[in-house]
């Protein structure tokens, strides 16, 4: 009798699983809000300004930019809302304090939310206080103090903790499971005491990585996962990888793909496909775009990158998942009266971009001047005979200024803004590029105005790797075209796109239990995920196996 009852109760459980998988659930992601509390800049004086221009963003509305997407959820009542990092300005106490208060009428409302840590959010050096020409270092937070902090959001109700990271794993719904990673590097982050003078040199750390206790522990999570009936999507904050050509150079360490054995860009789209994963979401580019990488075993595994709240054009995500489809969309923020004269969201997000030209060149030539540097060591002696290369910083930014920066923004402005080859202007934007870098090389030249032109016409013939008006095209056209040459130059819709759920974590692309079922004809046995089982290592579950479900108890 009591074997009866064991087998009652076991198979009503299996049964409750089928049942609800397929679940449609609603699921939004937002990343890169970088709030900032208005005590850290009490007054934003000539320190704000010195300190904050190697990343000139709406940060001083970025709590009324969070507010409104907050005010929206409340409204719309999403099951499942994600953040994939980057919550605060720069990782102070009081910012984080802000965001988790400003939350909480959403777990309130019974709407799940699952928070992860960007690289901005701890061990920042970057930290500071603003107050008019004043600026000291702000407190900030521990781990173990974020992991508190937002227990309501992710931290307190998490299936498994990573014994390294902030990593978790969560169970939203009966059929998904939220792989939360803390793909962050600080292994080099130098946080200092809060009486140490603030220092305009500072970098705050953008590399990600993966421990390979990190990865061992996805594995086994994972795995856990996919027996119960679960869809596996992770959720970090840099991007797994190359989202269009040279964007590694392009990008420097955002991305987790150093050059090692472990975090290798294809070696860890590989071992999350095998994990089962089939979906990536992820922040940190403050670029809205939407790829796919093919693993070794001829699957894809998507990544989701959505653009920040603080940006020229503030947005986020609001997908729909069903039995074997994402279904994508976006939502630009319009309707908030950010300067308080009543313009629009994106207006005047747009406007401020290309107000801060000079901010924006400084940055960019303090974050490529080191790589110029280096370019130019490689060049043979004999170009410097023609060309006067710049050999200063200052000189470097008067080029820069006079000839380059303003259809440089325009690049990052498409890139970062999400389906490049609808801006009208893409085309000919190369074209000007290209343009703009021939007047730079002309200018350059060590010879009179009749003879310039002879002379550079002479060395890219003699130099073909100088050609830089040929590689600027060639460089830039994977970017403002929205691909990827891996992928065979696929383009991807980056506001609206159906993601079918495919991805066999076994290695083959299969459309999940639909083709299972439909297995007739072998003896090979699926999980519910339509994943291969090896049938000499079974654990209890529900399996399929010829078409019919079969309970392995």
């Amino acid at each position: 009798m009591k074997s009866f009852l064991k087998t009652t109760v076991f198979v009503a459980m299996l049964i409750s699983v089928i049942a609800s998988y397929g679940e449609n659930h609603t699921i939004w992601h937002i990343t890169d809000t970088h709030v900032m509390a208005p005590e850290v800049c009490k007054n934003p004086g000539s320190a704000w300004k010195l300190y904050n221009f190697q990343e000139p963003q709406l940060d001083l509305y970025s709590p009324k930019l969070f507010q409104a997407i907050i005010d929206s959820a409340l409204t719309y009542k999403p099951e499942i809302i994600i953040i994939s990092g980057d919550m605060t300005k720069n990782g102070e106490k009081a910012s984080h304090e802000l965001v988790a208060a400003m939350m909480k009428p959403l777990v309130e409302n019974g709407i799940k939310v699952y928070v992860v840590p960007g690289n901005h959010d701890l061990h920042n050096p970057t930290a500071y206080l603003y107050d008019g020409d004043n600026v000291t270092r702000a407190p900030q937070i521990t781990e173990q103090e974020f992991a508190e902090l937002y227990k309501d959001y992710g931290y307190g109700t998490a299936e498994s903790r990573d014994d390294s990271t902030l990593s978790y794993m969560a169970y939203p719904a009966s059929d998904l499971a939220l792989l939360c990673m803390d793909a962050n590097d600080w292994s080099t982050a130098i946080t200092k005491g809060l009486d140490s003078a603030p220092d305009t040199t500072e970098r705050v750390s953008c590399a990600g990585r993966y421990l390979e206790s990190t990865l061992q522990w996805m594995e086994s999570e994972a795995e856990k996962a996919m027996n119960s009936g679960r869809r596996v999507f992770v959720v970090q904050h840099q991007t797994l990888f190359q989202h269009f050509d040279n964007e590694s150079t392009i990008m420097g360490s955002n991305m987790v793909n150093p050059k090692d054995s472990v975090n290798n860009e294809q070696v860890l789209v590989n071992r999350m496909a095998d994990m089962g994963v089939e979906v990536i979401f992820s922040g940190h580019r403050h670029m809205h775009d939407i790829n796919y990488q093919i693993t070794e075993k001829e699957g894809k595994l998507w990544e989701i990158n959505t653009g920040a709240t603080i940006e020229h054009q503030p947005e986020y995500r609001v997908c729909e998942l069903t039995d074997d489809c994402l279904d994508v969309n976006t939502v630009v923020l319009r309707n908030v009266d950010i300067d308080g004269k009543g313009t629009s969201t994106d207006e005047y997000a747009h406007q401020w971009f290309f107000s801060i030209r000079q901010d924006f060149l400084r940055a960019f030539c303090l974050a490529t001047w080191p790589t110029v540097q280096e370019a130019m060591t490689s060049l043979p002696a004999i170009i410097f005979a023609y060309i006067k290369l710049p050999q200063t910083f200052d000189e470097f930014y008067a080029l820069l200024d006079s000839h380059l920066i303003d259809k440089i923004m325009q690049v990052y402005y498409i890139i970062s803004v999400g389906n490049e080859p609808n801006a009208e202007d893409t085309d000919q934007l190369i074209e000007d590029m290209q343009a703009s870098i021939d007047a730079a090389v002309l200018e350059l030249c060590n010879y009179d105005e009749d003879m310039k032109t002879g002379m550079l016409s002479m060395l890219r013939y003699a130099y073909p790797d100088f050609d830089l008006s040929e590689f600027a095209k060639n460089f830039f056209s994977s970017p403002l075209g929205n691909y990827i040459t891996q992928n065979g130059g696929v383009v991807i819709d980056d506001f609206t796109c159906s993601i079918p759920l495919s991805h066999n974590g076994s290695g083959g692309v299969i459309d999940g239990i639909s083709v299972a079922h439909s297995t007739t004809t072998t003896n090979d046995i699926y999980d519910l995920s339509g994943r291969k089982m090896n049938a000499d290592n079974l654990k209890p579950g529900l399996y399929i196996k010829a078409g019919r479900k079969f309970i392995q108890k």
